[in-house]
Parts: C-alpha cells; structure tokens; sequence
C-alpha cells in the first residue's frame, strides 16, 4: 500500500460538499439518496467554513432561511445534525466529521 495515505483519513478527505452539483461524498461514495435541501444547506455551511466552529445562529440562518434565527429551536438543528451525522459518519455515536462545540454550535474540522 502507498505510504502517502494517512493512516486516518481527515475529514476533508472524507467528505466532499460540491455546491454545484449539490452531491455530497462520503468516503469515495456518492450518497444516495440525496440529502435533503435543509440537510444539504447546513452541510454546506459547516464544510466550507471546515476548521471554523460555526455558529447555532448560523446553522439557523442557513437552514431555515425563511425563519428568523431565534424562531428555530436548539432541537430542531440537533435533529438536523443527527440526521447528517448518520449518513455520514462511520460511527453517529462518536462522530469525526461533524464535531460538537458546546454551547457554541459545530464544526467540521
């Protein structure tokens, strides 16, 4: 095997966000069936802000942009994140590509 593949992948690697086509890649596999637009837009907005945490209000702008911030609830974006991070991640439950910031909101580092 190449000894230029990092023994563990980095996010960016893993995950690829094209905002044209809006595909979404997962460790080299297209994920089908899309996701949908809302999972899509936060997803987006987490990978091309990757190595910034990001803020709830953020999320809420880009998610919900039809909503004020303040009308979309903590758990309404956490119900968001749990859906991406199970089609994304290898393991939901300890997630590497959709990291928590606490009291903050997320990032992709």
């Amino acid at each position: 095997s190449s000894s230029l593949i990092p023994a563990v992948p980095r996010a960016d690697t893993e995950l690829i966000v094209d905002s044209g086509s809006r595909d979404v890649t997962v460790r080299g596999e297209k994920l089908a069936p899309p996701l949908s637009k809302k999972e899509f837009d936060v997803l987006e907005l987490l990978y091309l802000g990757r190595g910034n945490a990001v803020s709830r209000d953020e999320i809420a702008k880009a998610g919900w942009p039809e909503r004020s911030e303040a009308d979309v609830t903590p758990e309404e974006i956490d119900q968001y994140i749990r859906r991406l991070r199970r089609r994304i991640e290898q393991d939901p439950t300890h997630p590497k590509i959709i990291v928590t910031r606490i009291n903050y909101g997320h990032l992709i580092p």
